[in-house]
């Protein structure tokens, strides 16, 4: 049987917690935004993953800059 669409939100709701995030960029995740999604190792922790996520910003979209 297939997720519902109520199932997939809260997925992703979860996968893109801000909880573990480095930067606050301000920018929110919804069920159906297009994100480009970058995976490497990470050494911090066993079998550990350092995954950087980018969403696809629309006309109109509200962002924080991030600079060094």
């Amino acid at each position: 049987m297939g997720r519902t669409v109520t199932q997939a939100s809260e997925s992703i709701r979860r996968f893109f917690s801000k909880e573990l995030s480095l930067f606050d960029t301000g920018v929110e995740a919804e069920f159906g935004d297009r994100f480009l999604t970058l995976s490497t190792c990470s050494y911090q922790v066993e079998d550990g993953r350092f995954v950087v996520v980018a969403k696809e910003v629309e006309p109109g979209d509200q962002f924080l800059q991030i600079r060094d």
